[in-house]
C-alpha cells in the first residue's frame, strides 16, 4: 500500500538500498572478478506477480538499470534474477532493466521454459524441469520431462538444465540419481 500512500518514501528507500548495493559491489569487485551476478528477488507467486508491471516500471526498473549498468561496465554481462512463481508479466521489464536470465521457472506456476524460449529467444534460462515426477518416483514422467525439454533448449543455447526449485526432500536418492543419470546422458558427461 505504501507504493500508493507514500511513493516518495518508497523511492527514497529504493535509492538508498541501490546506493548501498553499489557501494558493496564496488568494494567486492575491487578484489574479485565474477563471471556472473544473481539478484534474489522473489517477485511472484503461483498465480502471478506480487507487484504490478506499472509499479515495477516506476519504482524498481530504475534501480535495476543502475545495478545492471554498474555490473556490465565492469565486465559482468550475465545477470540472473531468482524469482519463484509466475513471473511472466515482469520478464519484459526485467530484460529492459538489464537482466539477462531467470531461474527457477516453476512448472506449477505455469512457467514453461519452451514457451519462454519462443517468446524471449535471448533470455538465459536455468531450471524449468518439474520436480513433481521426482516426488512421485515415476521414471517415465522423469524421462518425459527431461527429454521433452532439455534437448531443444540446449540446442537454442543459453540454458542450464535444473529442477524448477530445490530437490524435494521426499524424492528418494534412487530417483534423484536416475534423474541425474538421464541429464548426464543428454549432456554427454
Amino acid at each position: 500500500m505504501t507504493y500508493y500512500d507514500n511513493p516518495i518514501l518508497i523511492k527514497e528507500i529504493l535509492s538508498f538500498w541501490t546506493d548501498f548495493i553499489l557501494k558493496i559491489l564496488e568494494e567486492v569487485l575491487a578484489e574479485v572478478s565474477p563471471d556472473y551476478a544473481v539478484i534474489w528477488e522473489d517477485m511472484a507467486y503461483k498465480n502471478g506477480s506480487l507487484i504490478s508491471p506499472k509499479i515495477f516500471k516506476e519504482f524498481m526498473a530504475p534501480c535495476y538499470q543502475r545495478v545492471t549498468s554498474f555490473l556490465k561496465e565492469r565486465g559482468i554481462d550475465i545477470i540472473f534474477v531468482d524469482s519463484d512463481g509466475d513471473v511472466r508479466q515482469l520478464i519484459p521489464l526485467l530484460l529492459e532493466g538489464g537482466v539477462t536470465g531467470l531461474f527457477p521457472f516453476e512448472v506449477n506456476a505455469g512457467m514453461d521454459i519452451r514457451q519462454m524460449r519462443k517468446e524471449y529467444p535471448a533470455l538465459q534460462i536455468i531450471g524449468g524441469l518439474d520436480k513433481m515426477p521426482l516426488i512421485k518416483g515415476d521414471r517415465n514422467l522423469i524421462k518425459e520431462e527431461i527429454f521433452g525439454k532439455v534437448p531443444p533448449l540446449l540446442c537454442s543455447g543459453g540454458y542450464i538444465p535444473s529442477l524448477d526449485h530445490c530437490v524435494p526432500a521426499d524424492a528418494s536418492l534412487e530417483t534423484y540419481c536416475y534423474y541425474l543419470n538421464l541429464l548426464k546422458e543428454i549432456l554427454g558427461t
